[in-house]
């Protein structure tokens, strides 16, 4: 099968805005349309439909369509306001300068550098269409109680211009994949279909806070102890993290418990108590301790653990924490089957028969936004 190599030109046909690119392909209809990231954002912006590709020229091999793109995709060119390229062409050539801008572009997108740095879409329906929106994290609760939902919808245009672009989204009951559209018939016999399975309806965030901020914030901290045992939080950049004058919180630390079973936390593996038997090693997945224990409590209402032949326990000063204590069996609960709803600042538990009666009258499943 034969190996075509190319530069082409895609032009936007509203305000003539062009971008240069290569491509090696064995199939001239694959329907490839750049990869570029200002490129597809003003895909997102005017529409796909609204650019044209021309193929400009055919080369022998990979190397010299490197070199002509190179000759043609200038720093001039790339400073001129009407061109998408980001950089030079022929970058492909050097190894060096391809990791160095994929590295450069890659700290460019990172934490609050990112566009969608502590953001969240939103939409609601207006005359059957799904209007979709980006909105800071911070004012979320004030459209969703103006009638938005926390998400994002495609509305059956947006999936005709994506069916229309070089991939699209297929799926079956086990996955989800974003192909190349020239494999879409080999995953369409396969049983996949177009699309993106839809998310359960009821299933809202319950902890949304700022989770990703967190995850963010974990990633470049870390929990450090100073010389008079104070315990906080620094970058992991810190010279006196680095130094070692703040080592991890968690450094040679282990769970321990004391002769009755209760937990002591984290304690220093060096603590002289673990010789002298006072407090041992505890884990979760470890009973070898406590397969002889039983928590209980006194008349006082305290709780602990303590041998189950010790005589207090025996003789019955001693109670089980469970005892006298009555459990529903399973499947008798006065809400089984029923879901919560909401409209406004209404919520209500109700069961599945009252269900398509309140969706009918604006009711979503689930329970209002709360910061």
């Amino acid at each position: 099968m034969k190996t075509y190599f190319y530069l082409y030109k895609i032009t936007n046909n509203v305000n003539n805005h062009f971008y240069y690119g290569i491509h090696k392909t064995s199939n001239l209809d694959d329907g490839y349309m750049g990869s570029g990231k200002r490129l597809h954002a003003a895909y997102k912006k005017y529409g796909i439909e609204n650019f044209t590709k021309e193929i400009i020229q055919y080369c022998n091999d990979w190397n010299e369509l490197c070199q002509l793109e190179k000759s043609i995709v200038t720093e001039e060119l790339v400073n001129d306001n009407n061109c998408y390229n980001m950089v030079p062409g022929g970058y492909y050539l050097d190894e060096e300068l391809l990791k160095h801008i994929g590295q450069i572009n890659s700290e460019k997108q990172k934490g609050e550098k990112n566009s969608q740095y502590n953001t969240v879409c939103i939409y609601k329906i207006e005359n059957n269409v799904y209007i979709n929106k980006r909105i800071k994290r911070e004012d979320l609760e004030i459209y969703l109680s103006n009638g938005w939902n926390k998400g994002f919808k495609v509305n059956d245009t947006t999936k005709h211009k994506i069916a229309s672009s070089n991939k699209v989204w297929i799926h079956n009951d086990d996955e989800t994949k974003f192909i190349q559209k020239d494999k879409l018939q080999y995953y369409l016999d396969k049983g996949y279909k177009i699309g993106r399975t839809e998310k359960t309806e009821n299933k809202i965030e319950r902890k949304i806070g700022s989770q990703k901020d967190y995850s963010n914030f974990y990633k470049t901290h870390i929990l450090v102890e100073d010389n008079n045992g104070n315990v906080f939080f620094v970058d992991k950049t810190d010279e006196r993290y680095i130094s070692g004058e703040f080592v991890s919180y968690y450094k040679n630390k282990i769970p321990a418990i004391d002769k009755n079973g209760n937990k002591l936390g984290l304690v220093n593996k060096n603590d002289p108590r673990f010789k002298t038997g006072e407090i041992i090693k505890f884990r979760n997945n470890d009973y070898e301790y406590m397969k002889n224990k039983v928590a209980v409590k006194d008349n006082n209402g305290n709780t602990f653990f303590v041998d189950k032949t010790d005589k207090r326990y025996i003789s019955g000063e001693f109670v089980g924490v469970n005892k006298n204590k009555h459990w529903k069996q399973k499947g008798t609960s006065p809400h089984k089957g029923r879901k919560w709803m909401y409209k406004d600042d209404e919520v209500i538990r109700l069961p599945k028969e009252k269900f398509e009666e309140y969706l009918n009258n604006g009711w979503k499943f689930g329970k209002p936004f709360k910061k």
